[in-house]
């Protein structure tokens, strides 16, 4: 279906109109010219990611080397979730509806902004009154020049700005216009007195005083929110945190009351309040945004240690994205698309970390014979299966106490040993017991079941602990059979089932065909379905 005819038909064209190849050819050419870094850039109104996927392609014919790359990190605000849906997962979404959301804490070096041109006055206003970046880069109509309240911010802020160059829409690539637009390059002076954060502090909160004592407020916010029923999360959550937001608000405007020379006898200093509201908000927003992914289980289940604490990383690392109902559905989107990528990758990582000498068989194509010292890191092309018996090493098994009592597994240990439930889950193995409910010894023997159709109970994993590091395991040979599939598909050794038939022994046309492409993935058009 046409993008445009998409948009209008869900009611989500917010006057889409993607930036032209002349746009970004002449915003490329004046970057290289004055030397201006596009590493951090967020690009407003983003649409489907066209100014990053064009603005890349142009680099392409000028780039020094495979690592010169014009971006480090992409980000976007996107109002359309049809939009959302088709940005490329390297591109982080900040928020959805531009006019909710504050630019003040987004720590962004360039910003990108083609906005909807019935609106386009209130954007730039927003942009250039909150905004961080060193470098704006705006599309607008030639009109913008007579407008008071952009002209007021420019002067207030000391912003410096170019026209880059004039252009129209009508021989426009996806979508033709008559509107005749500028490029503008905002920039302004780094100045700690004129940054986004004070002006907006100054204009909500009206406190004087001439201290310059430092004060801080070092006590967090700590809300239980555990009791709120799944069902109702999205929307309680939302509620708390908006409740806890202008609580927040409202407790530091109640400073601009009182007397300013009684804030200056309590060393009071403004700058220290801005500081610690700074961080306050930064704060609640983390506080949510983990409670939220914390409730993600549906996703996070299907997770190992490492993929799970990649994905929860880089949530948190962008955790300034404003906690609302639109950003919470673009975020899950966002989680989703980079889900199904890990639960692919995943397999291969815990395949290379069962990839011993002892614990493999070759495709009967690969003929090498490995030395003792071999290690998959050394053959990464090498073809092979794996056995249903295998060793797993680890540095050290148990915690031990100071008197010789065993105290448990070590983590890494542990974490393995759940990522095998998890990867056994991925691959249609449903798993009874839980690895915290065990109790390991060394040397024994631990055995692991899952339910078949037929409602029996059928070993999936056996088991043994050694205190040197070693782990010993039996699999569930049908589980076996599965990984060795998938991670030969997802490696590219074999492109169809019969070649898996065709390089192993124990593995028939009938298995291949049902393991093929057996492994779990996350059904991103349909939220429902994670508990959204």
């Amino acid at each position: 279906m046409n993008i445009i005819k998409e948009l209008k038909e869900n009611q989500e064209d917010f006057e889409y109109y993607p930036t032209t190849q002349e746009i970004i050819e002449k915003l490329y050419q004046y970057k290289k010219e004055n030397f201006i870094d596009l590493k951090d850039t967020l690009d407003i109104g983003s649409g489907k990611g066209d100014f990053f996927q064009k603005i890349e392609s142009i680099h392409q014919r000028y780039k020094k080397n495979k690592y010169d790359n014009i971006f480090y990190n992409k980000y976007a605000i996107e109002k359309s979730m049809i939009l959302i849906e088709k940005l490329p997962n390297d591109i982080f979404v900040l928020g959805t509806d531009f006019l909710k959301n504050s630019l003040i804490d987004k720590k962004i070096d360039t910003i990108f902004s083609n906005p909807p041109y019935s609106e386009y006055e209130i954007w730039v206003e927003k942009i250039l009154k909150e905004s961080n970046a060193k470098n704006i880069f705006i599309l607008i109509p030639e009109r913008w020049k007579e407008n008071k309240k952009i002209n007021n911010i420019i002067e207030k802020r000391e912003i410096k700005y170019k026209i880059i160059g004039n252009f129209n829409f009508e021989d426009s690539e996806d979508r033709k216009a008559r509107a005749k637009v500028d490029l503008i390059h905002f920039s302004y002076k780094y100045d700690y007195k004129k940054q986004p954060f004070d002006i907006w502090f100054d204009q909500e909160f009206q406190i004087k005083t001439n201290s310059k004592t430092e004060w801080s407020i070092n006590q967090e916010k700590k809300e239980n929110l555990s009791m709120i029923k799944k069902e109702n999360i999205i929307k309680e959550l939302v509620s708390f945190y908006e409740e806890d937001m202008k609580n927040l608000y409202e407790s530091y405007k109640l400073i601009q009351k009182i007397d300013s020379k009684i804030l200056k006898e309590l060393n009071v200093n403004i700058d220290s309040v801005k500081e610690s509201l700074k961080n306050k908000i930064e704060g609640l927003k983390n506080l949510y945004w983990e409670q939220l992914i914390n409730r993600l289980d549906k996703i996070t289940d299907r997770l190992t240690q490492k993929s799970r604490d990649e994905i929860l990383n880089t949530i948190i690392k962008n955790s300034n994205v404003d906690f609302n109902e639109e950003n919470i559905l673009s975020i899950v989107i966002w989680i989703l698309k980079n889900a199904n990528k890990k639960l692919d990758d995943q397999i291969k990582e815990f395949f290379r970390e069962l990839s011993l000498p002892e614990n493999i068989k070759n495709y009967k194509s690969n003929k090498k014979i490995y030395k003792a010292d071999w290690r998959y890191e050394k053959h990464e092309m090498e073809k092979y299966i794996l056995d249903y018996r295998l060793i797993k090493e680890f540095y050290s098994s148990f915690k031990i106490s100071w008197d010789g009592r065993n105290k448990g597994l070590n983590n890494n240990v542990l974490n393995f040993l759940k990522d095998c439930i998890t990867i056994g889950k991925n691959l249609g193995f449903n798993i009874s017991n839980k690895i915290e409910n065990e109790i390991f010894e060394p040397s024994k023997k631990v055995y692991f079941s899952f339910l078949d159709s037929d409602l029996k109970q059928i070993n999936f994993m056996e088991v043994k602990v050694f205190k040197n590091g070693n782990c010993h395991f039996k699999f569930n040979q049908k589980f076996i059979k599965k990984l060795n599939i998938e991670a030969g598909r997802l490696f590219g050794w074999i492109k169809k089932p019969s070649d898996i038939v065709e390089e192993t022994d124990d593995i028939t046309i009938k298995e291949a065909n049902d393991y093929f492409k057996s492994n779990f993935k996350l059904q991103t058009n349909n939220l429902k379905s994670i508990g959204f």
